[in-house]
């Protein structure tokens, strides 16, 4: 088996490609819940535990811990 999964235990620091990716959320996060990603339903938490995101409300992917994903609104990102 190690052949076929040995990439995933490789730190190179690469980022993961649902880093930053848009979702929906599908119930209200307070704080976790469910979002859409890509026609794919993913359990995630808001970051920032008092915070609470809307059923409907767009989500930015900002960390990935485990299977959840770790999400907050999408007009609230850093400015560049």
């Amino acid at each position: 088996m190690f052949p076929f999964v040995w990439r995933a235990y490789e730190a190179d620091g690469r980022v993961h490609p649902m880093m930053g990716a848009r979702g929906i959320a599908q119930e209200r996060l307070a704080p976790s819940g469910y979002i859409r990603v890509n026609d794919e339903l993913w359990k995630a938490e808001a970051l920032g535990k008092d915070r609470e995101i809307a059923k409907g409300e767009a989500v930015l992917i900002r960390e990935i811990k485990g299977l959840t994903l770790i999400v907050e609104p999408e007009g609230e990102g850093p400015k560049v």
